[in-house]
């Protein structure tokens, strides 16, 4: 089997990629009613992420 190479990735892309994750869930949990629009906008500009929503 081919080895892959390690890739190492620079610590604020990194924590950027677990940003975005972690948003992804709470904008998941947004469209099952569980937060409402107003608490996922408050999140997303809290940690400067652009969301294009009603």
């Amino acid at each position: 089997m081919n080895e892959v190479p390690e890739i190492i990735f620079p610590p604020d892309a990194e924590k950027m990629a677990i940003t975005l994750a972690a948003f992804e869930i709470m904008k998941q949990l947004c469209d099952d009613g569980m937060i409402t629009k107003i608490e996922l906008q408050y999140i997303a500009k809290k940690y400067n992420i652009h969301i294009d929503r009603e």
